[in-house]
């Protein structure tokens, strides 16, 4: 029976804290500078009107629910990987974490594409109408076209953390 490492060890539990941190603190910066691009989003925009902040601004809520799906994706990668790796049999941790990519890759193609073509659609069901459903189809359906790479990086960076 394996025992957790903080049973095993006399390592304090500072350790085991300062070691989450430095797992932890790349990601609490993605998310800093990813609302920091969406802050200065809204800024740019709200010189060109208030219908646009809003249609912007209901595109930002959607699009994070996007990220939160990558980023399910990574974690059960770094699970997969981390677990592998424990019990020595990296040949698991290899294979699982090709297949996190994989389906990474084809999430990001799937998301990409169906929330491009979805956008207006998705305003409208929003409750949105005119300028501001416009604006935010626009915004989401531009910056979701890039979820493939976004969804390859999440669980790359996952992997190298495992």
């Amino acid at each position: 029976m394996n025992t957790p490492p903080s049973v095993q060890s006399d390592k304090p539990v500072k350790g085991i804290r300062a070691h989450a941190i430095g797992i932890a603190w790349p990601a609490s910066i993605e998310y800093i500078v990813m609302t920091g691009i969406m802050l200065a989003d809204t800024i740019y925009i709200s010189r060109v009107g208030t219908e646009e902040v809003a249609g912007v601004s209901i595109a930002f809520t959607l699009i994070f629910m996007f990220v939160a799906l990558f980023n399910a994706v990574a974690i059960a990668s770094t699970t997969v990987v981390a677990q592998a790796k424990g019990a020595g049999r990296m040949d698991i941790g290899e294979r699982g974490g090709a297949q996190s990519m994989l389906l990474a890759v084809l999430l990001g193609l799937v998301t990409g594409a169906v929330g491009f073509a979805a956008a207006g659609y998705t305003m409208r069901l929003m409750g949105l109408a005119g300028v501001a459903a416009s604006a935010g189809a626009t915004y989401m359906g531009t910056v979701l076209l890039s979820s493939p790479l976004y969804a390859i990086a999440i669980p790359s960076r996952a992997r190298r953390t495992a």
